[in-house]
């Protein structure tokens, strides 16, 4: 059966959360790259592919280079034009376009007539720092055309802690002298928490995807299994040897 490589000869291929990829399959995409064949599963005959290859990522690769967990040959192949997009506080002006496109979208898969949205409700909209960038907006966006029964999104149909209706907004705060690593631990096991263990909301809110998060939960459950064989190996600590009471008081 053709692999997806395959069925995108002549064209393209969008590959997502590129850094996610493990080291042995980042060595077979490169090798695809570099020599422009591949071997289907089980295959004895190598298949020509001519493919346009466009990939993205919400880490910062140099440092999965330094951190081991990316390859820098693959890094140099595949970075031949680079777009960053900064994150969606850092453009507010995109805002109005997004939520168009989103209620748009959103009006044909629920047979809504909602034609836009209150100017209260868009300032609301801009002014958010949206933490999980455009999934968020989406999301929120989504749920404003389900609770909508008219024809404009007001402040009531946003989620209550945007609009300022809900609780205080958390504070995320980390002790001084932590690696990005554990900051980021951190920070993901505290949305995991505030989010009621709620997996896909806290992938959302986060801006990954799904199977990124559960692949940092394994590492992190991997990580305190050994810790705490490495302990219990270790023994328990002994305590200082004191002398009796009676032999001080001589």
């Amino acid at each position: 059966q053709a692999g997806r490589f395959e069925l995108a000869h002549d064209s393209t291929i969008f590959l997502d959360e590129i850094a996610e990829l493990p080291m042995e399959l980042q060595a077979k995409l490169l090798r695809v790259l570099e020599e422009g064949r591949l071997r289907r599963l089980a295959g004895k005959t190598e298949i020509e592919v001519d493919v346009r290859v466009l990939c993205a990522t919400n880490r910062d690769l140099k440092a999965e280079i330094r951190a081991g967990r990316f390859r820098e040959d693959l890094f140099f192949r595949l970075n031949v034009f680079q777009i960053a997009l900064p994150p969606l506080r850092e453009r507010r002006e995109d805002v109005p376009m997004l939520v168009q496109h989103f209620v748009e979208k959103f009006n044909q898969d629920s047979g809504k007539h909602v034609t836009g949205v209150h100017p209260q409700a868009m300032e609301v909209l801009r002014a958010y720092d949206w933490p999980g960038n455009i999934r968020e907006l989406k999301n929120a966006v989504e749920r404003a055309v389900i609770l909508c029964d008219g024809e404009l999104i007001t402040r009531d149909h946003l989620p209550p802690d945007m609009a300022g209706k809900g609780p205080e907004r958390h504070v995320f705060r980390i002790a001084y002298g932590l690696t990005l690593d554990a900051v980021e631990k951190e920070y993901i096991l505290g949305s995991l928490q505030r989010n009621a263990n709620n997996k896909a909301r806290t992938a959302e809110i986060l801006g990954v995807s799904e199977k990124t998060l559960y692949n940092k939960l394994n590492r992190y459950s991997a990580e305190a299994r050994a810790a705490a064989a490495a302990a219990e190996a270790a023994g328990p600590s002994q305590p200082p040897l004191t002398q009796p009471a009676s032999a001080q008081n001589r």
